[in-house]
């Protein structure tokens, strides 16, 4: 399908700003997408994906189980709490109509439950609260730029014919007329009225909550952005301690899901493995060399003061 037949295909209807729940979906996906890249498996069997497993374990936890010799990851309703000293979920209830199944399931018997993270709380909610704000501030600079920057005075008329001589006025200049002529009446009839608040002022600090609402989405799952509320250079000690706490949830993540994997090995006798990849695993390794040459800053510093 060439590019024209897509956009003639397609409804190219505008994105509407105002259905806040549309755009927190979208958000909340756009996001979802970049999150798939966390984490790459190797050794997986042909039938499962990297998808198949993060799209479960991102909503809190998968479940591995064995059926029609084939190793499946599914998502079921946790259960069995009554059965753990400790007050765990022990079980799982899947039902599965491709695989014609429907019975509850025994960790570390006839299945591997898989935490995403200690409370098996997911991604989703952390997602939904900073894509709600960012929802709300599109709109708002939506409206304030696109809209507000136009409307910038209020036009009164006192009677019908005063009403219809002004509109005219503004129509030949929105048609791009090299002149246009007010009436007598016109002048007489309207009174303009400027608009406050459509300059820039307001809009800095909007564009700032949405720029620190993005970096701290992004920073939550270890993703570097720039934001600068100071309206300053930021020096390396400032940034640096930002990075630092890039990469703690997502560390959670990963033991998580190395502890259960190495159990879903032992039970089913798979090799698979699993490890941080692309932009997160190159955070972590800056971050080493961060720390690493801190460290020799302050050896060579105690040194020189022992001298």
């Amino acid at each position: 399908m060439t590019n024209e037949q897509y956009f003639k295909k397609k409804d190219l209807s505008l994105y509407d700003f105002k259905n806040k729940e549309m755009s927190v979906t979208f958000l909340m996906k756009e996001m979802l997408v970049k999150l798939y890249s966390i984490f790459e498996y190797e050794n997986l069997p042909e039938n499962i994906t990297k998808r198949n497993i993060e799209t479960y374990l991102m909503r809190g936890h998968c479940e591995f189980i064995e059926e029609k010799d084939q190793l499946w990851p599914m998502m079921g309703g946790l259960c069995g709490v009554e059965k753990s000293p400790v007050y765990d979920f022990t079980q799982a209830t899947i039902a599965n109509p491709a695989l014609k199944i429907s019975k509850t399931y025994t960790d570390g018997v006839d299945c591997v439950i898989v935490r995403n993270d200690p409370l098996y709380m997911g991604v989703y909610e952390i997602i939904r609260r900073y894509c709600s704000i960012l929802a709300e501030g599109n709109l708002s600079l939506y409206m304030w730029a696109s809209f507000g920057s136009r409307l910038t005075a209020a036009i009164s008329a006192q009677d019908e014919t005063a009403r219809k001589s002004a509109e005219e006025f503004i129509e030949n200049i929105i048609r791009g007329e090299y002149s246009t002529i007010a009436e007598g009446k016109l002048l007489e009839g309207i009174k303009v009225s400027p608009l406050s608040g459509t300059g820039n002022g307001g809009i800095l600090p909007l564009l700032e909550m949405l720029q620190y609402t993005q970096a701290e989405l992004n920073k939550a799952f270890g993703l570097s952005s720039n934001n600068n509320r100071k309206r300053e250079a930021l020096s390396s000690d400032e940034t640096s301690t930002d990075d630092a706490i890039l990469l703690p949830f997502i560390d959670v993540m990963l033991e998580e899901r190395e502890e259960g994997i190495d159990k879903v090995n032992k039970l089913f006798g798979t090799d698979i493995k699993v490890r941080k990849a692309s932009s997160w695993e190159i955070v972590e390794e800056e971050m080493e060399a961060q720390v690493e040459a801190l460290e020799a800053e302050a050896d060579a510093a105690d040194e020189a003061d022992q001298d």
